[in-house]
């Protein structure tokens, strides 16, 4: 409705408009033959719109409120004015008697309705069309139909789960929660143990600082599975956690005895006692296996070194099951009981930014929320914007708010926005803090810090005195006793249900910003066969709640439509508007959307990929953006794979000077979810006769990957690829297993623009 109120304020002001002439008994009057309401009408929150809606005519303590026509939402040029004594609240159900006025067409003298009066009258009737939830049939002649449409959903007071879990689902649920933190530790110590396999446990302890344990005792459970006993005497034996500072999820090496020669083997710590501990064992990941095997077996001592503690493991393990078992955190995972809602249009968006009306209907929606709301953010739709409107009326109404993300370069995007040293950003959170005089804390080392605009301003403020506190979810538990009004997680589709669940317990409101349709938040690796897929906290919500519960936000800003047109159609059911600025910028006579067939077959680079003909192909294809005048720093290259972009950035600092190869951002397409620039050149690398596209043809990460790749430009992409590999299901897959099929629709939507090259 905002866009509405905005395009017919003028029309209304510069027309002539006189205060409408009823009749008692029609302003009294409920639905005959020649009009009706199918059921009451919210007319205080119609009038709170117009009372929130700034731009309209308010004089004296009245608001006046246009009427429809009875046959069309034509405006007549008729009003009512709705009086009020006080500004301080907006109208809420006990509001009588709050009162709308008329000009009596039999006295000539002033009359009202009281509000709750009203709602099935003809006075309702006539202003119809002013409420979000009334679908008209005919639309004034100087109104395009686009306004009529846009105007997102409001969720009800009242928000019931479409698909609430059972008990035993819920049970089920928590179960393969735990299972997949399980394998991301497992992944994570196969990972930490490739940079230290064959190393002794003498030089691991070194390195350590002499963490864990010199020689304990120990005794076999099962052949992968030890129970390790403290150091101690009898029942006086030191706890291993306070002494030892072994903690369960910690990865450890074993050896056997106190042989600091021997190779380690790796393991898992898997459960805590107060005098011993167990560790899972992973044979196969350990060198000189039977011998390290014939050793622990001679002896009935072993020693323990820690290599990685896994704090982070820790903290989201514990989150997660405190979670689960509050009654609030049962509400949002199995969907329970309702969310709740304040009043439609009951908030006032107090914020110094100019939003769109999707961007202010969600900043509204997440004020009104009581538990927990979504927003929506397509790429180049403002996102950032509308939560740092939302953060701004927060604290201008006096709440307390704690703002996360999953790492630290989102947070510090949130807070910086494009501000420099020297230049904020208006339109960001720190641009905002340095106009208004707010405090912001952001918790975190200096060294991870990855704004120096935020280093400088907010690293050492105190945070009992902030009024919005930074941070990453995992560091949200530094907090300790803290509590907020509201929590803010951006990039929540990227953030895992236990990592989201660290600041949960820090507050009752919650605010998540991300887009389910890129990146969820585990990915396989570049070599798996398969791959690990787990929803994050966002995305739980809608299953259980269902679509009421976010509000998305369709006007981009960022790409040329031809860029944009693939992935609207193809991820977000064609519901996103081009800005008027980019939808047609482009760069000199660069066309805004190439594709370019490479046919030379790619290589092995260790566990990664590469292709040296595309790699060339991506030089030239920079080459011809500077050319064109596009700064070096305005250019992106972004691929799959880890060896594609060391060998891409090899081939830039041997053709350019070092400045100007530095300035091209070379990324992995995981990486550079979030990013944008003028130019994005995409070397997809795959090229074999096997059609075999790895982890880009995986059913459910592989669109993702694709149209965070597609994303990412403003005014000109370049997609570099072996058209064939890409778009065919390879031989050990099929079409439920593969993507492959939207490679080919990609392919054709090129040919259609005529973009296509050799």
């Amino acid at each position: 409705m905002e866009a509405y109120l905005d395009s017919v304020t003028t029309s209304f002001l510069e027309g002539g408009h006189q205060l409408s002439q009823l009749s008692v008994s029609a302003s009294m009057l409920e639905s005959d033959d020649s009009w009706s309401l199918d059921e009451p009408l919210p007319v205080g929150e119609i009038i709170n719109a117009f009372r929130v809606q700034k731009t309209l005519v308010q004089q004296a303590g009245q608001v006046f409120i246009p009427l429809h026509a009875e046959d069309s939402a034509e405006l007549t040029g008729e009003y009512l004015i709705y009086r009020r004594e006080t500004d301080e609240t907006l109208l809420s159900d006990d509001s009588d008697p709050h009162e709308l006025h008329f000009l009596n067409a039999e006295t000539g003298g002033d009359d009202f309705r009281e509000i709750g009066e009203s709602e099935l009258t003809y006075l309702a009737y006539r202003m119809r069309f002013w409420h979000s939830s009334y679908s008209p049939s005919e639309r004034p002649s100087y109104l395009s139909s686009e306004y009529f449409d846009d105007r997102p959903p409001q969720p009800p007071r009242e928000l019931s789960a479409v698909d609430p879990l059972s008990d035993d689902e819920y049970e089920e649920f928590i179960d393969t929660t735990e299972q997949a933190m399980a394998n991301e530790l497992e992944a994570e110590r196969r990972s930490v143990w490739d940079s230290h396999r064959g190393m002794s446990i003498e030089r691991l302890q070194r390195e350590q600082g002499g963490d864990g344990i010199a020689s304990a005792g120990y005794s076999r459970l099962a052949e992968d599975r030890i129970s390790v006993s403290a150091p101690g005497s009898g029942a006086h034996r030191n706890p291993v956690e306070s002494t030892y500072g072994i903690h369960e999820g910690n990865i450890v090496g074993v050896a056997p005895g106190d042989d600091s020669s021997s190779p380690i083997v790796p393991g898992i710590v898997t459960r805590v006692g107060l005098s011993d501990f167990r560790v899972e064992l992973d044979w196969e990941a350990t060198t000189r296996t039977s011998q390290v095997k014939d050793e622990i077996r001679r002896v009935n001592r072993v020693s323990v070194a820690i290599f990685d503690r896994n704090i982070a493991f820790q903290r989201e393990r514990s989150a997660f099951r405190e979670m689960a078992d509050s009654s609030s955190g049962k509400q949002l995972l199995a969907g329970d009981s309702s969310l709740s809602f304040g009043a439609p249009l009951s908030v006032s968006l107090n914020t110094s930014l100019e939003l769109n009306s999707y961007q202010r209907r969600a900043a509204i929606n997440a004020l009104r929320a009581e538990d927990a709301y979504c927003i929506h953010g397509p790429p180049g739709t403002g996102k950032t914007r509308t939560l740092t409107a939302v953060i701004q009326s927060a604290v201008e109404s006096g709440q307390r708010v704690l703002v996360c993300a999953h790492s630290n370069q989102a947070v510090d995007n949130l807070i910086a926005g494009e501000s420099s040293a020297n230049d904020p950003d208006e339109d960001s959170l720190h641009g905002i803090i340095q106009t208004e005089g707010y405090r912001l804390s952001r918790i975190g080392r200096r060294d991870q810090i990855t704004s120096r605009v935020v280093s400088t301003h907010y690293a050492d403020e105190e945070t009992d005195r902030a009024q919005i506190v930074a941070t990453t979810t995992n560091s949200a538990d530094r907090l300790d006793l803290a509590r907020f009004s509201l929590i803010v997680v951006d990039e929540a589709t990227q953030a895992s249900i236990p990592a989201t669940a660290v600041p949960f317990k820090f507050g009752s409101k919650l605010v998540l910003a991300g887009d389910h349709k890129q990146l969820p938040p585990y990915h396989s690796g570049e070599n798996a066969s398969d791959e690990a897929f787990y929803p994050s906290l966002f995305e739980h919500l809608l299953d259980r709640f269902g679509d009421d519960a976010k509000t998305t936000l369709r006007r981009q800003y960022r790409m040329h439509r031809s860029i944009a047109n693939f992935s609207n159609k193809e991820f977000y059911d064609g519901l996103l508007l081009h800005g008027e600025a980019n939808k047609s910028a482009t760069l000199s006579e660069l066309q805004p959307l190439v594709g370019i067939d490479i046919t030379n077959p790619e290589s092995d680079r260790g566990n990664s990929r590469t292709n040296p003909h595309e790699a060339e192909v991506v030089v030239a294809q920079v080459q011809k953006s500077l050319n064109a005048g596009v700064d070096a720093s305005d250019v992106g290259v972004i691929t799959p794979y880890t060896g594609q972009r060391d060998l891409v950035e090899s081939e830039l600092v041997s053709e350019f000077d070092v400045d100007k190869a530095e300035s091209i951002k070379v990324q992995t397409i995981d990486s550079f979810q979030g990013g944008q620039r003028e130019v994005i050149i995409v070397s997809f690398t795959v090229s074999n006769d096997r059609n075999n596209s790895g982890f880009l043809a995986f059913p459910n990460e592989g669109p993702r990957r694709l149209n965070v790749a597609l994303t990412r430009a403003k005014k000109r992409l370049v997609l570099i690829g072996n058209w064939e590999t890409l778009s065919s299901v390879a031989s050990h897959r099929d079409s439920s297993t593969s993507c492959a099929d939207l490679y080919r629709r990609l392919q054709e939507y090129i040919d259609e623009q005529g973009r296509m090259v050799g």
